[in-house]
């Protein structure tokens, strides 16, 4: 059996991001990827994002930072 966390926030300012980046990252190495290679797999990671979508135009987010599970 496995357990799963999946966290999405939205801050209005950077303040908590490196913070909370680093608590997570911390935690990547204990994270496992399931079905690796398979059609399947779900690999753990975490991003985080600069969030554009309420921008006029609308645009995609930006990938700030992103850490893959290497296990």
């Amino acid at each position: 059996m496995k357990y799963r966390v999946r966290v999405d926030m939205s801050f209005d300012n950077a303040y908590m991001l490196d913070s909370i980046y680093k608590k997570a990252e911390a935690l990547m190495g204990d994270a496992v990827n399931i079905n690796q290679g398979e059609a399947n797999q779900e690999i753990s990671c975490c991003s985080f994002n600069l969030y554009n979508h309420d921008a006029t135009p609308n645009q995609p987010c930006v990938v700030l930072k992103s850490a893959q599970c290497e296990g």
